[in-house]
């Protein structure tokens, strides 16, 4: 499979999946409201309309508080890590390895100049980051 044909159908799976999952979020946020009227429905029976109204209300701020909670804990669970030595190249540069290796099966002579400038690249971003370390003399 080629690295094009692989790249779209990635994409395609990535669209269903976001397609899915709005779909599955609007019905699940469907169901929470119907849920939220039959609870008002049960309490107006029982306590009259403003009682009802306002439990409801409390109850779905109760609801939004413990969400907040849990995403919270969740993040404090999860801590950020900082940045390896290659910064934020981490998951690219798996992705850099398998268009070089395709394109060198595809057209080697393309690759090796490629890879010359690829590396003259490299050496002048060094030296510029080596002279931004290095205090100027003056």
């Amino acid at each position: 499979m080629s690295l094009t044909r692989y790249t779209g159908d990635t994409l395609k799976r990535a669209a269903l999946w976001g397609g899915l999952a709005t779909i599955v979020l609007c019905l699940a946020l469907g169901a929470l409201a119907l849920l939220g009227a039959a609870f008002f429905l049960w309490l107006e029976r029982h306590l009259g309309p403003a009682a009802a109204a306002a439990l409801t209300a409390l109850a779905l701020l109760l609801l939004a508080l413990l969400v907040m909670l849990a995403g919270w804990l969740w993040f404090l669970r999860r801590p950020m890590r900082p940045p390896g030595p290659l910064g934020g190249m981490g998951g690219v540069l798996p992705s850099l390895v398998r268009l070089a290796g395709a394109l060198v099966r595809q057209n080697p002579r393309r690759a090796m100049v490629l890879a010359v400038l690829a590396g003259a690249l490299a050496e002048y971003m060094s030296k510029e980051e080596m002279a931004k370390e290095a205090p100027e003399d003056r």
